[in-house]
């Protein structure tokens, strides 16, 4: 998502992937990866909570901590860093638009700028454009938590209703193709497609000739106008097969430091901060490196003292009524 960024933040214009596509570009698949795994690791959450109250507590904890302090940060660290860098001073930052903006976007974003910030930068008017799917996110964990409740996570319930979805997003493209909402019913697939893959993960072989397949029909399908068709299921299955694949140090990087959601939330508002610092007239790579540089920090302070804190509260007892599922 960061490379995908830089090219919009920095003014560099289309990521390359999206010069030869129609239908998606890089930030449009480092979304559809990004829901995809969210769904199969929601789909494991659920399926190991003793209840749907223990599992929402868990997504909580997980979401909007970290979400809630990135809100605080920008508001009270990143935005005055920007009005000094954009106008050499901090005098006129501290207005209602500061508070309001906190305020507005606690259950996700509906402010997307602090007045007068970033009115005169190549992608003006977003302080951290990346927020926009945790609405969409926070959305999946409560049908995810819902259809369970139901009973509808069994294997043959969730992959009909995985194809419902998938229908809905085919027919979107069909009848609208440059509506942006797409994106929005894309997403939802994803994490449809992730969650299917979940129940369903003692019937899909991981096969090296399946995953050269795959990545062939995703490199064929991403330039093509129809590619729809068949793009989300190929990347899919290589997200899955990645998971399995990929080796072992990358498991265990992850189980010490997980940097992902850290990056995710302080990316986008950092590499604007770059941009204010003009360090985007060095040229895109340097730009991309200095944004790496800057984020991985952060982030990793993010998980520091306030994810991993937040998730040792995943086994504090709450109350809980009688909840029977239907396992998945």
């Amino acid at each position: 998502m960061i490379v995908a960024h830089s090219y919009v933040i920095g003014g560099f214009g289309a990521d390359p992937i999206s010069q030869h596509s129609s239908y998606a570009g890089l930030g449009e698949i480092a979304v559809f990866t990004f829901f995809c795994i969210s769904g199969m690791l929601v789909s494991n959450s659920y399926i190991h909570c003793e209840s749907s109250w223990r599992y929402a507590w868990h997504r909580v904890l997980r979401i909007l901590p970290g979400y809630w302090v990135c809100l605080a940060v920008t508001a009270l660290v990143l935005g005055p860093l920007m009005t000094i860098a954009q106008r050499d001073t901090i005098q006129g930052y501290w207005s209602a638009q500061v508070w309001r903006y906190v305020a507005a976007n606690l259950w996700g974003i509906n402010q997307w700028d602090i007045t007068p910030l970033l009115d005169h930068v190549p992608h003006p008017g977003l302080i951290d454009g990346s927020l926009w799917t945790i609405h969409y996110e926070l959305l999946c964990y409560v049908a995810l938590g819902a259809l369970g409740m139901c009973g509808m996570l069994l294997r043959g319930r969730v992959l009909f209703i995985a194809a419902m979805i998938y229908a809905c997003a085919v027919c979107c493209h069909v009848t609208a193709p440059a509506d942006a909402s797409n994106e929005i019913v894309d997403a939802y697939t994803a994490f449809a497609l992730g969650a299917s893959i979940y129940a369903l993960r003692a019937y899909i072989r991981l096969d090296n000739r399946l995953a050269l397949v795959a990545l062939l029909a995703l490199s064929a399908g991403v330039p093509c106008p129809v590619g729809y068709l068949w793009t989300p299921l190929a990347l899919a299955y290589l997200v899955y097969y990645s998971a399995y694949r990929l080796p072992a140090w990358t498991r265990g990087v992850n189980n010490v430091t997980d940097l992902s959601y850290g990056t995710y939330l302080y990316a986008y508002p950092l590499a604007q901060l770059l941009v204010l610092c003009g360090v985007l007239r060095l040229g895109h790579l340097a730009f991309l490196m200095a944004t790496v540089g800057v984020v991985l920090p952060v982030a990793w302070a993010s998980w520091l003292y306030v994810e991993r804190p937040m998730l040792r509260l995943k086994a504090v007892r709450i109350w809980s009524p009688a909840n029977p599922r239907a396992p998945l």
